[in-house]
């Protein structure tokens, strides 16, 4: 066997000084795909240091990006929105909108053709990028799904929680730093019936996620977020986030979870269990482990459901009619919903409005000191078409002034988020959301939302806007094929 002439290892080791990673670079016979698209590239991606790099011009247009290439300093500039990607060839340092980030491979020249890092390139454009190992395949999904205002844009940030669980859904938050809700855990194949609910609680700003419970149903948590309740095959258990929880109530033998957790602003907890036609309530004391059975009869009503408690001794419901108007018992249009209030000292309810047959109501949360913020829908129709303020001393009414749509009132009540229109759009649910002004009476355009199942919450001071959903993403676009993934973002408002 003959010796490789010493001349030709200098060559390579001059190679691979001139240009780190020449020595590492590979064919990587990788496919890209951007939004369910398979891109073409005039030169395969390769593999440096376990990184993929792909042709710059081609990645940056399909990721809406404009490219500027500076052939003296053999920089790329590449500007999206209010982005700025500046790198160098053959440089393990890039730069963010002037932020210093260091590269695991440098950009190079391949085949006359300029190769960059393709995760960080991405993800520096606000895209995600996901790894098939299998089918060495990367995915890239160039939408976050929310598109703010242009106006909103100058005062609103939006972050990403790329820390949670998948199948996490927000309940709400704990503090201004961590948000609870529950998470789906999958069984361990598709014909494993094992699939369970853990509650688990994550930071927004740290990337920690601690699990508090498992096999939960139905949850609620405190209005000052100290609190979390969650039901069980074997009873309700109460406990502080991340404390030792303790059962305040025991389920009876063969009784189900309960369905339903609300807590009252001094602690107590109220509880439903639902049947066919109707609910059990139960209002339970966890500091005396008490329960006081709620009566049901509502002459012409039943319990639809618990909306909120209005203090610590009275309960708002919604409640459906079990005939109509004009005396005949209907189950179609001539449903209708009111409200009642029940008194937890008294033990007695009130209806307290009186609405036409086809009507459906949504309490919402108190505006300030302007009231009670209730949603009328006609029937067919999926949200609010206009708002009412309910004084609750005597439950007179004003017209509230908000636009139609689904409101989510901040906690000072000083402005609410309403989802006014929804529509469907390449396989997810494209949602518009304005911001209403509680002291003007002004609703601004605020941000366009794609998913299903949205929600938005408050953080406690309203500075921050929690927005979790479902998103179908495109995994191959040309035949309709869809991956539905849970993604939680957050809004910030900074101030001017």
């Amino acid at each position: 066997m003959k010796k490789a002439p010493l001349l030709f290892w200098c060559i390579v080791l001059l190679l691979y000084s001139a240009f780190p990673g020449f020595a590492l670079a590979q064919s990587s016979g990788i496919s890209v795909i951007v939004d369910g698209s398979r891109l073409k590239f005039a030169v395969p991606p390769i593999i440096v240091n376990v990184r993929t790099l792909v042709p710059l011009r081609t990645i940056f247009e399909h990721l809406g990006a404009k490219v500027d290439w500076n052939a003296a300093t053999r920089t790329v500039t590449a500007v999206k929105e209010n982005v700025r990607i500046q790198l160098t060839i053959g440089k393990r340092t890039a730069y963010k909108n002037g932020q210093k980030i260091d590269l695991d491979a440098p950009g190079q020249i391949v085949k006359n053709t300029t190769m960059v890092p393709l995760r960080f390139v991405s993800e520096s454009m606000g895209a995600r990028v996901d790894w098939d190992r299998a089918a060495r395949t990367v995915y890239i999904f160039t939408s976050r799904h929310i598109a703010l205002d242009p106006e909103a844009a100058k005062t609103w940030t939006i972050d990403e929680l790329t820390h949670l669980p998948p199948n996490f859904t927000a309940l709400g938050w704990t503090d201004a730093k961590q948000i609870l809700g529950p998470h789906r855990i999958a069984g361990q194949s598709r014909d494993d019936n094992t699939a369970r609910t853990a509650i688990v609680m994550a930071g927004v700003q740290q990337p920690e996620v601690v699990q508090l419970a498992e096999d939960a149903s139905a949850m609620a948590l405190s209005a000052d977020g100290n609190a979390v309740a969650w039901s069980h095959k074997d009873g309700i258990f109460v406990g502080a986030p991340g404390t030792m929880p303790r059962m305040v109530y025991a389920n009876a033998k063969d009784e189900s979870p309960a369905s339903q957790l609300l807590f009252s602003p001094d602690g107590k907890l109220l509880s439903g269990w639902s049947f066919e036609w109707d609910t059990i309530y139960k209002v339970i004391d966890p500091s005396e482990k008490k329960s006081q059975t709620l009566p049901t009869q509502l002459n012409g009503y039943f319990l639809n459901e618990a909306a909120m408690w209005l203090d610590s001794a009275k309960i708002l419901f919604t409640t459906r009619a079990s005939v109509s108007l004009d005396g005949k018992q209907e189950y179609g249009s001539g449903y209708r919903q009111d409200l009642a209030v029940f008194d937890l000292k008294q033990a007695t309810y009130r209806k307290v409005t009186s609405f036409p047959d086809g009507t459906f109501l949504s309490p919402v949360g108190f505006l300030g000191g302007k009231g009670l913020l209730v949603g009328e829908r006609k029937q067919g129709s999926a949200w609010p078409g206009r708002y009412w303020l309910y004084d609750i001393n005597d439950w007179s009414r004003t017209e509230a002034g908000l636009p139609g749509g689904q409101a989510i009132v901040s906690p000072d009540g000083s402005r609410a988020a309403v989802i006014t229109e929804s529509r469907r759009q390449e396989g997810n649910e494209i949602n518009t959301v304005v911001l209403w002004d509680g002291t003007t009476g002004k609703a601004e355009p605020f941000a366009t939302i794609a998913g299903e199942r949205l929600r938005l919450i408050w953080s406690p001071d309203g500075s921050r806007l929690l927005v979790n959903r479902i998103v179908n993403e495109p995994v191959d676009s040309a035949n309709g094929v869809y991956q539905a993934r849970s993604l939680t973002h957050i809004l910030n408002h900074v101030k001017k």
